[in-house]
């Protein structure tokens, strides 16, 4: 049964035609740059992927400070009230 099962999945899921599991919509956002993903968890016929950005230990260069690292947001994230 597993050699049938094995040979039905191999031309379905074929290395010569790639099954994109992202649409093009979301890796074509310019505003998506940079992500990568971190997980992926397969669950009753349901694929959940988590992105993030890369963490500085992973990639050499600073990261990103985090609002809740105290101090004032970025200019440009400092929200205005009245």
């Amino acid at each position: 049964m597993e050699i049938g099962l094995r040979t039905i999945f191999g031309k379905i899921f074929a290395k010569e035609r790639p099954l994109p599991l992202v649409p093009a919509k979301v890796t074509e956002n310019p505003r998506l740059a940079g992500l990568r993903s971190v997980q992926a968890v397969a669950t009753d016929g349901w694929l959940a992927i988590a992105l993030a950005m890369p963490r500085a230990d992973m990639t050499g260069e600073p990261a990103a400070p985090s609002p809740t690292a105290g101090g004032e947001p970025p200019a440009d994230r400092r929200l205005l009230r009245r």
